[in-house]
């Protein structure tokens, strides 16, 4: 663990969880050392040795080092939505609304309760003034919960085109009947973007989601 190369450091890491029981401690005290690769090897240790690693996930949601909170991320993808929930609502607060391997790392972790994550952060009614980091999660789930409201977004002339563009993007990544029923409202009301519809429909009825 002193070795001057990290990488040849951290190869011991692994080793501790199937060291009886000082080694599972000794990888336990590495969960709160200094250096964020330590505490990344030592969650993905334990992890690997097939240990419950919620309660370890619980007091590393928070952790200062986007690293280690993706780990995390990726890590819930196979428990339910009740014991997941309040750790992904904390690692999605600490999301600098930037960083797109956090953004997919969540997205992975949400997999199959994409509506009920969705519905757990959207504290903000008003669709027109959605901040940057909702509207990309909002993209990433695209949930058939969210159509009402990026409808309201792609035919709002408050926003830019850009932001219009990308709500409709939104609902073609959607594959609920609701998606292009919406895309076809649209179209018929003449919103800005109309021939940016039209596209969405050519591609997604090209043998892709909505046929």
């Amino acid at each position: 663990l002193t070795h001057k190369n990290s990488w040849i450091a951290m190869r011991a890491v692994w080793l501790f969880p199937h060291l009886g029981e000082q080694g599972l401690k000794e990888c336990e005290t590495l969960l709160k050392s200094d250096n964020p690769e330590f505490r990344l090897v030592a969650y993905k240790a334990l992890r690997r040795a097939d240990i419950n690693i919620l309660k370890y996930a619980k007091s590393l949601a928070s952790d200062p080092s986007a690293l280690v909170r993706r780990e995390v991320a990726t890590s819930l993808r196979n428990h339910s939505f009740a014991d997941k929930s309040a750790m992904l609502e904390t690692i999605y607060d600490l999301w600098d609304g930037k960083d797109r391997a956090y953004l997919e790392a969540l997205g992975l972790a949400i997999t199959y309760s994409e509506s009920d994550f969705w519905n757990l952060i959207n504290k903000n009614k008003d669709p027109e003034s959605w901040s940057s980091k909702f509207t990309w999660m909002t993209w990433r789930l695209h949930p058939s919960e969210a159509i009402p409201a990026l409808m309201k977004r792609a035919q709002s002339l408050k926003l830019t085109e850009v932001d219009r563009r990308f709500a409709l993007d939104t609902i073609a990544f959607t594959e609920w009947a609701i998606a292009p029923q919406t895309m076809l409202k649209l179209y018929e009301l003449n919103v800005p973007e109309k021939a940016y519809i039209q596209m969405w429909f050519n591609i997604n009825t090209d043998g892709n989601k909505w046929d």
